[in-house]
């Protein structure tokens, strides 16, 4: 639901109030693009992909009309890995275009390009190392699963408190309010597809990110940040579904769990070191 703007918010506001090492963060430049990974394959926010993942997969969520993502999960396969990872990671994007693949999943179909079993042993190999550490990029994309898991959940409770029918004008009432709430954060964090951001990219273990697509998604993620000082909104706006109260909530409330979550990883990475 939240939109890169957003995104982008929650990783500034993260790295200006703590201490990146706090966090077990390395990088906060592939921090920062991390935050946006779990959408670059999905074919919205960064347009014409080399192709195309499910929703599902990148977002550890399952297909309804407000999923919430599974961000536990991820954490558990990726960043501190204790569960078995899947036998097709790591995935590969299928050369489709976006409104292909979600017929195809309407359909029930899959169209994600399962790993060799040579490449996912290599993966599952890195994992299971005594020595691994989740790299920057890994940590972007779990706070950007931990935000949508967030925002998702807080408006499945609102819509149902307030008993707002599901269908097409609610769908456009609730993304009118988010893009306007996203105009009304100070976001000022640009990003850089560095050398050593695009070899994280393409090391990220669930699928590999090509650097034509990392530094596509820099040059849209930091034109939404121009955009957004351009087209700032000043005050409180005219929110048709949602309130100025629900999105400062659910903007802290997703705040304390990265932290929460990040400092005491910080912390296990310290005591361990």
């Amino acid at each position: 639901m939240p939109s890169w703007n957003v995104h982008i918010a929650h990783a500034q506001r993260l790295l200006s109030e703590c201490p990146a090492s706090s966090l077990g963060i390395r990088d906060a430049n592939a921090f920062l693009f991390g935050n946006l990974v779990p959408d670059v394959y999905v074919g919205y926010m960064l347009p014409h992909p080399s192709g195309i993942l499910p929703y599902s997969l990148t977002h550890f969520a399952d297909p309804c009309s407000i999923p919430v993502p599974r961000e536990r999960e991820f954490w558990d396969l990726y960043v501190e890995p204790a569960l078995e990872l899947p036998s097709d990671v790591p995935l590969g994007p299928a050369s489709i275009t976006v409104e292909e693949g979600v017929e195809i999943s309407r359909a029930g179909g899959h169209f994600a390009i399962p790993a060799t079993p040579e490449r996912h042993e290599a993966v599952a190999a890195m994992l299971r190392a005594a020595g691994y550490r989740a790299s920057d990029v890994v940590l972007g994309a779990w706070a950007h699963l931990m935000c949508d898991h967030a925002y998702n959940e807080a408006t499945h409770a609102w819509l149902q408190e307030y008993h707002v029918p599901a269908g097409e004008r609610t769908r456009i009432r609730k993304q009118g309010d988010f893009d306007k709430f996203g105009r009304t954060l100070p976001i000022e964090l640009a990003g850089e597809a560095t050398e050593a951001l695009v070899a994280q990219a393409a090391a990220f273990p669930q699928y590999a990110l090509r650097r034509s697509d990392v530094e596509r998604s820099v040059e849209v993620a930091n034109a939404i940040v121009t955009n957004n000082r351009a087209n700032h909104i000043d005050g409180v706006p005219d929110y048709s579904l949602f309130t100025a109260a629900f999105f400062h909530e659910v903007f802290e409330h997703a705040n304390e769990c990265l932290v929460r979550r990040l400092t005491s990883y910080g912390k296990r990475l310290s005591d361990c070191s």
